[in-house]
């Protein structure tokens, strides 16, 4: 000991170094509460997390897109959760330091799920930048991801209970998820609020939603179960981020009325609104894809040169879905096959969006069967397509079939035996589709499930859960079912019963018999409670368009002609009828029973006369 200072020092330091490892670790694991199994569970979990959200399939099977890497940002904005106006003087970064709870709106299909994903994922490689954390804080933040459509809506505390049953680091551990929200490190995604089930009687996720945002601001209290009520009163600590489309927000409002203005406290608000200027290095990070090792497409495919056609055209509704994410992907794929049948640069598709899920679907399910044969001879190739593409039409039928069961079933989600079962309902009379069917064969909806037209959403209770890739593929595939059964009652009774608008106004454009659909609907406005809901319909879906707007007035007058004449009652919103242009024969029409006509009540007529304006 007597070397000096530094080799006291340096023999006092291995001495003690010595002493902690052996004597003093289990007190100050204790203490500190270091758990070393802990943090290779946790390594563990962020790889299973980054696998679980890298294989939910993009769109299109064969763009192979990383979620990560990939990117593209959208524009995001500051939204008042009450009024949803936009604030464009406030930053929303500075919310994110502040509030525990966001909440992400957004129209169908601009990217709500990829926005999520791509912060989710920056967390687990500990990017810089992410929602104003440090390196350093970002090291303890533990991000759950929880997609709302596959969580059981029928029983209580469903989203704590997906937790406990279904996320690989807080499986069965209750005591570590609260641990972790006390001390600030979890980060909880809920993603699709907009797309949670529905059928069972009461709406649990909601009311659970509510204990959860309203978490710190001490005002409501749903005693589910005395061991989660620490949780719910715990969680404002961390951070919680929802998703949803606008609409079903509105409608069904995780915020007690009562408390809105202490909710808000807590809540930020923000609103995505598409790439925008963003759709160039979108479209040429999917062109790109195809580019590569190909001088041909290197020379035909250009991002500002299809861009610039699509605005050129000057159709609102195509330019407007091009700024969603989704439909400028599918965009992409159906110019991009064209360019390589062709080689030429013309964009063919039309602006109806719903041709080009058309194009989309029979390509997805033309080139499944191209694939599965791409390395064999060109005899086995042109034997095996031969007999592949006689099913084509089947499963294009079956798909349409399929997307109105899902619909009219109200399933956000589905399994694989589901569809095999739906299956053996629809090929029942086919016997060589239903033998492959009831064995253990490869059989038509493996074929379908392969080409990428289903989307893989998660996993519950281990069953694999699907869904199509967008509300709007049912809705545009659902009404052709219809169309081709020519079954309009479907639709009447939804429009009657206040439901299923987007997919009436889907099935009103595509129909060939709009004026006997128009006629059958309003013969239903002497009954009040569904004349209330068409009423609905037809102002806030059908007389924007000139066309529709036409054959409503002319079936209007009609109706209220032989409802007059019959001393009956009816009802209209004075919304609707102050829009209608009345012709001048129904003007003078009620005119004349004011003034002339003792066998019919006036007050209708004058009603009529008064409330329009014509």
């Amino acid at each position: 000991f007597v070397t000096g200072g530094g080799g006291l020092l340096t023999l006092a330091g291995w001495f003690l170094k010595d002493v902690i490892s052996v004597n003093a670790k289990p007190i100050i694991e204790k203490h500190l509460k270091i758990d070393p199994e802990r943090f290779g569970k946790k390594k563990k979990y962020f790889k299973a997390l980054y696998n679980d959200l890298s294989k939910m399939p993009f769109v299109l099977h064969d763009f192979e897109l990383d979620i990560e890497s990939n990117y593209v940002n959208v524009i995001e904005r500051k939204i008042d959760i009450s009024t949803l106006q936009v604030d464009n003087k406030t930053s929303i970064h500075g919310d994110y330091d502040i509030k525990s709870f966001v909440l992400i709106l957004g129209n169908a299909g601009i990217g709500k799920t990829t926005y999520t994903r791509n912060l989710i994922l920056k967390i687990i490689l500990n990017k810089t930048g992410v929602l104003n954390y440090d390196k350093h804080d970002l090291k303890r933040i533990i991000p759950i991801y929880v997609p709302l459509k596959i969580v059981d809506n029928s029983k209580k505390y469903p989203i704590i209970s997906y937790i406990l049953e279904n996320n690989k680091y807080y499986q069965a551990d209750y005591n570590k998820l609260l641990n972790d929200v006390k001390e600030r490190k979890v980060l909880l995604f809920l993603d699709g609020y907009d797309e949670i089930s529905t059928i069972a009687n009461k709406n649990y996720i909601k009311e659970e939603l509510i204990l959860i945002l309203g978490s710190g601001s001490y005002t409501y209290k749903l005693l589910y179960n005395d061991n989660y009520n620490d949780f719910y009163e715990s969680v404002y600590l961390s951070k919680v981020w929802l998703t949803s489309r606008k609409e079903f927000y509105k409608s069904n409002l995780p915020i007690p009325l009562n408390h809105f203005t202490k909710y808000k406290e807590n809540i930020s608000g923000i609103v995505l609104e598409g790439v925008y200027d963003e759709r160039i290095k979108l479209v040429d990070t999917l062109f790109n894809k195809y580019k590569k090792d190909n001088s041909k497409l290197q020379d035909l495919l250009n991002a500002e040169y299809f861009i610039h056609e699509i605005n050129k055209s000057k159709d609102l509704e195509l330019i407007a879905l091009s700024k969603v994410p989704l439909f400028l992907t599918v965009m992409c794929y159906i110019y991009i096959n064209d360019v390589k049948e062709t080689s030429a640069i013309k964009i063919n598709f039309l602006a109806d969006y719903s041709l080009l899920i058309n194009k989309f679907i029979e390509l997805l399910l033309l080139e499944l069967d191209q694939e599965k044969v791409k390395n064999e001879t060109t005899g086995m190739k042109s034997a095996y397509l031969t007999r592949r593409n006689n099913f084509t039409n089947e499963k294009l039928q079956f798909i349409k079939y399929f997307a109105f069961i899902n619909y009219d079933n109200k399933l956000n989600t589905f399994t694989i035996e589901k569809l095999k079962e739906t299956a053996r309902e629809f090929f029942k009379e086919q016997n060589d589709i239903v033998a492959d069917l009831s064995n253990d064969n490869k059989d038509i909806i493996d074929e379908i499930i392969n080409n990428g037209i289903f989307s893989f959403i998660g996993v519950k209770n281990k069953i694999e859960q699907y869904d199509f890739p967008h509300r709007k593929f049912k809705e545009v595939l659902g009404v052709q079912f219809l169309i081709d059964q020519n079954d309009s009652n479907f639709i009447i009774n939804q429009i009657c019963d206040g439901e299923s608008y987007e997919l009436s106004f889907e099935f009103l454009k595509k129909t060939s018999n709009k004026k006997d659909f128009v006629k059958l609907l309003l013969s239903n406005i002497s009954d009040y409670d569904k004349s209330k809901n068409i009423c609905v319909f037809l102002y806030e879906y059908c007389i924007i368009n000139s066309e529709l707007t036409s054959i409503i007035t002319h079936q209007i007058e009609k109706e209220l002609t032989d409802i007059l004449e019959n001393n009956g009652e009816f009802y209209l919103s004075k919304k609707l009828y102050q829009d209608l242009l009345l012709s001048q024969k129904f003007i003078l029409y009620l005119v004349k029973n004011i003034v002339n006509n003792k066998n019919y009540k006036k007050e209708p007529f004058i009603a009529l006369i008064f409330f329009n304006s014509s």
